[in-house]
């Protein structure tokens, strides 16, 4: 819930990075061990809160994330999901985003992030691409295990992890997911049981399971503009006129 303490991100693709990307988790794993934390009393979003929590992840499961990844997408086995572990034939499929790192330049077909870059493009914090019907069938499956009990995660894991876990003046955090607080990009019309995540170029899902709605927002924040700022004040707008058209 990003009270680790660990600091919200660190440019580690200046580091030189060299092997393959499992040589590089390595690499990567090494680094984060130097990281310091402790439990703050507020909630900071934080990139190398994920990085560390993939490597949880490896442990559990026994399996690198590339692995860890394909064992969950057997469950949807009609979605394009993919990591970009070679550049695909088609660049034109996907949107340009400019990036702030690396360079500050566009790039396309190729994750935003310059810290993925470095990784090898396979990340727990950022570098998957989708499809606006990948991510739906992804929430229309959270849906049916919070409602029948049948979808890829048991009902009680999800309801633990979509429960807030700190009082409203520390922040807006469930497990993993954003609440809706004062000024939330999820608009008005949300109830306060509602989840929801931002991406940083602009990609979004809200789901209300009280009204049994959600939205998912894939946008293109700098587009138009290096800044994006305009975009923090758009989403709320696009909730609402979605909500009352509804």
């Amino acid at each position: 819930n990003h009270r680790s303490g660990l600091i919200w991100w660190r440019a580690y693709f200046k580091k030189n990075w060299k092997g393959s990307w499992l040589q590089r988790r390595q690499q990567l794993s090494n680094l984060l061990q130097k990281e310091t934390c402790k439990v703050q009393k507020t909630a900071t979003y934080s990139d190398v809160d994920y990085l560390t929590l993939g490597f949880v992840l490896e442990t559990l499961l026994n399996k690198n994330l590339l692995n860890c990844w394909q064992q969950l997408n057997q469950y949807f086995p009609s979605n394009d999901f993919h990591f970009l572990t070679q550049r695909p034939q088609h660049n034109y499929l996907y949107a340009p985003t400019f990036s702030h790192q690396k360079g500050h330049k566009w790039v396309q077909a190729l994750v935003n992030d310059a810290n993925t870059q470095a990784f090898g493009g396979i990340s727990s914090h950022a570098g998957l691409f989708g499809q606006i019907e990948d991510v739906s069938t992804w929430l229309l499956s959270l849906r049916e295990s919070l409602y029948k009990d049948k979808g890829f995660v048991k009902r009680k894991t999800l309801k633990h992890f979509m429960k807030r876990s700190m009082k409203p003046h520390q922040g807006d955090w469930a497990l993993g997911f954003m609440l809706p607080g004062k000024n939330s990009t999820s608009g008005k019309y949300f109830s306060k049981s509602s989840i929801g995540h931002l991406g940083f170029t602009g990609t979004s899902f809200w789901w209300d399971p009280k009204k049994d709605v959600f939205i998912v927002l894939l946008a293109n924040r700098y587009i138009n503009s290096q800044k994006g700022e305009e975009f923090r004040n758009l989403r709320p707008l696009i909730h609402n006129e979605i909500m009352e058209l509804i």
